[in-house]
Parts: structure tokens; sequence; C-alpha cells
């Protein structure tokens, strides 16, 4: 299954917010959508699945434009996650079971059943299916959501920053869950994110954007710290720790920061600094800052 993105248009108010995006991803690759807030981002995902309409372009899933399809068709091809998650009051299976109404439409049978227990275990909820989701932590309320996306079998997975306000253990379990899970179900996920080194780690493919444009795309060779530089407007370095690409950002400028001596005494200096700020001697101190 591959989605085609040709010439996308979109404007809020006579503002534009994609300016003739045109890109592909193919299935099995975990895509991620990078770049500043008001880059556009939010906005590509909703004119994918047509929760708002582009003004020109035309979004494709093998052969077939979403603009012809209807409703319960976009429903089925596409499992949508969007920034902000409400719990609600009821099981955990009961809230991946929902996920299943897009497919069966009516009550649930017993498939519906069946794949809601195949989709608890294959992310690792199934020790939290008769749990209320309203009673879970925030990475395991973001793994009911995925979960429920996952539920109506959908060859397009858009998540729209999955990992944001979770701590570091959960983004990357719910990065890795996600990578394996597009991998092994063959579909196509493209997510939202602000976390670079994440994205390093578990992305197969990115897309930079930038006021709307397509910035960069490709493999993890389209990530560069100039790419960064253009995407983020911040000077970085990328390193591989571990067999893994890195970004650790520059700092430059004139920044005031203290110094405690040995006295005891602190005073603040200000001097032009470049990668490390705390990294560095200073005349007349023997202080840490």
């Amino acid at each position: 299954m591959t989605l085609l993105i040709n010439d996308l248009h979109f404007s809020y108010r006579g503002a534009d917010v994609l300016q003739g995006l045109t890109f592909e991803v193919p299935s099995g690759c975990l895509t991620a959508i990078l770049g500043e807030n008001g880059s556009g981002k939010t906005t590509l995902l909703k004119t994918i699945n047509r929760l708002l309409t582009p003004q020109r372009g035309t979004v494709w899933i093998d052969g077939e434009t979403v603009t012809r399809m209807s409703g319960r068709e976009i429903a089925e091809r596409f499992g949508y996650m969007p920034q902000r998650q409400e719990a609600v009051h009821c099981t955990v299976f009961d809230a991946v079971l929902l996920g299943r109404k897009g497919c069966g439409g009516g009550r649930a049978n017993a498939e519906d059943t069946e794949k809601t227990e195949d989709i608890l275990r294959l992310v690792h909820l199934e020790k939290l299916a008769m749990r209320f989701a309203d009673e879970l932590s925030g990475g395991e309320l973001q793994k009911v959501v995925l979960a429920r996306a996952l539920a109506q079998e959908p060859k397009v997975l858009l998540l729209d920053e999955p990992i944001n306000h979770l701590d570091p253990i959960n983004q990357i379990e719910v990065m890795s869950l996600l990578h394996a899970v597009t991998r092994d179900l063959g579909i196509t996920s493209l997510v939202v994110t602000h976390n670079l080194n994440n994205a390093l780690q578990f992305a197969d493919r990115f897309i930079l954007l930038k006021n709307g444009l397509v910035l960069a795309a490709g493999g993890r060779e389209a990530v560069t710290p100039d790419t960064i530089l253009d995407a983020f407007r911040m000077e970085v370095v990328i390193e591989n720790i571990a067999g893994v690409p890195v970004v650790v950002p520059k700092l430059h400028g004139l920044r005031t920061h203290r110094h405690f001596e040995e006295s005891g005494r602190s005073r603040e200096h200000t001097h032009e600094v470049d990668s490390h700020v705390y990294d560095h001697k200073h005349e007349g101190a023997e202080p840490s800052h």
C-alpha cells in the first residue's frame, strides 16, 4: 500500500498553510513529520484523512483518491490519533473495541472481540483489559488510543504527537511499538513529533516541513545539520552513539550565568559561549557553574 500526496494546498482564511506538498510514503515504513510549530504538520494529517478539505491537490491510496471515498471507507483505511486525548470511563477492552465500530458498524460480534484481544496482546495491554481507561497513566492511555486506532485495521496510521507529555521511558516504548507494528502489519504510519532523537532512532523515513513546504524528504540522509538549521533555526551537530544518530544543539551568543567560587560567593558573568556553556575555564575563578 503506497500513500501518495500530490500538490497539496490548504489555506486558513486566505493564509497559506500547505503550499504544494508532494511526497510518497511506502508501506511498512514509519515516517516522521518534522518541523517547527506552524509549519503545517497537523494540517497535513487532517487533509490526508479528509478532516480538512484541501483547496487543491490529491491524496492517493493504491490508485484511489481520498476525495471519492465515503466516510466509512475513510474510517476503514485511516487510523487517526489526535494530539489531545480524553480518557472516558470505560474499560480498556471496551475503549479498544470502539475502534471496531468503523469495521462492522453496529454491535460487536465474535470476530470483533477476538480482534480486540489480539490488539491488546500486540500492544502489551492484555493485563490491563479490565482496568478503567481514566485510571491509567499517560503512557498507558497513549497505548490504549493507539490500540483503538489499530483495531480499525487501517492501511494508514496518522499520529499527531503521540509521545508529547510522556516521560522518556514511555516515549521510547511508544515509538518502539509504533515501529514494530508498522513493520509487522505492513501498514503506512506517519507520526508528527518534535523529538528529533526519538525520530532518528525509530523512524525509517523523514519529511521536514517549513512554511507549508517540503524542505527535505527521504531516509536518515534527509536529516542533516543543514536541514535541521533550515527547519528549526537551530545549529546542531549529529553524532553516532551506539549506532544511533544523536542530535546535539549548539549554543551561541552572549549568555549570563552564575559562578560559584570556593569561598561560597557567587557572581553573574556574561560572555560569548559556543557549544558547551558548562565546560570552559574562566580567569580569576575556580568555579563550577
